[in-house]
This record gives C-alpha cells, structure tokens and sequence, in this order.
C-alpha cells in the first residue's frame, strides 16, 4: 500500500529565519564589530601614551645626566675661567634644549 507523500508542513518553515531575525543577527555583528574596534583604538591609544610618557622620562634622565654633568664640571673646575665656560655651555645646551622642544618639569627647571 502506497502512502501519498506529505506536503511541506509549515514546521520547514519556521526553521528559516526570518527577515526580521536576520535582521537583528546583522545588526548585532555590526556592533559587536564596532566594540571590537573601540576596544583596538583604546588600546592603541593606551600604548602611544606610555611611549610618550617613556620617551618624556628618558628626556628627563638625559637632562638630569647634562645638569649633573655640568655640575661636577662645576665642583671640579680649580680655575674661575673654567666655572665661566661650564656655565656659558650649561646655558647653550638649556637654549639648545628649549628650542627643540623638550618637555620641562617643574622639578627638572630647579636643577
């Protein structure tokens, strides 16, 4: 005995998302998408700050070092001559570093 062969029960078509379903999955990738790149920008953004603040400390160890460096020029010149040249070339290279921008903090503009 043959059985007559069944129609599409409506059961096949519920499971096919809908347009508004497909819809709502494509708009919840695109923000997903979105706090992915948000979360890249921070973060590179986080990393270029502590460049900066890493390249701003190494400026202010080289300044300590010249101010130091002058400074024992300073204490170990026997000649007045000597002390004169130190402090013309202290003030050069505190110009020299003005011009080209370094950044000055209030505790390095003491020294």
């Amino acid at each position: 005995m043959l059985l007559p062969a069944a129609a599409p029960s409506r059961e096949d078509d519920s499971t096919q998302p809908s347009n508004e379903q497909l819809t709502r999955r494509k708009a919840s990738q695109l923000q997903q998408q979105q706090q992915q790149q948000q979360q890249q920008q921070q973060q590179q953004q986080q990393q270029q700050q502590q460049q900066q603040q890493q390249q701003q400390q190494q400026q202010q160890q080289t300044h300590v070092a010249t101010y130091l460096g002058i400074l024992l020029l300073l204490l170990l010149s026997d000649n007045q001559q000597h002390l004169l040249n130190a402090l013309a070339a202290a003030a050069a290279a505190a110009a020299a570093a003005a011009a080209a921008g370094a950044h000055h903090t209030p505790e390095m503009s003491c020294l």
